[in-house]
């Protein structure tokens, strides 16, 4: 499967039944939590730094860090982002991890 492929709730339906036919152990997963969210995000790097921040920290301190880091870098692109040393991303919120 494209990673770059947007997926439509047939197209999850499908690849969770070949994914718990392979490994049944997901089926507990499933019955217990139910079928993951389809969240619709932007392509590109601020949405890879978000989706980052999102599963190191909350989702509230992660939205505080990010909403930081724009505002210090304007448009966000990796070379923007290379600008900042450690000292600058611990004051936005971000760990060394």
């Amino acid at each position: 499967m494209c990673l770059h492929m947007r997926i439509d709730i047939n197209t999850q339906i499908q690849v969770i039944d070949e994914l718990t036919s392979t490994e049944p152990a997901f089926h507990t997963v499933i019955d217990a939590y139910g079928v993951p969210p389809l969240w619709q995000r932007e392509e590109g790097f601020p949405t890879l730094i978000r989706i980052i921040l999102e599963q190191q920290v909350s989702l509230a301190s992660a939205k505080a860090a990010y909403d930081k880091l724009l505002k210090a870098a304007g448009t966000l692109s990796p070379a923007h982002f290379l600008q900042f040393d450690d000292e600058h991303l611990k004051s936005f919120g971000f760990s060394r991890q």
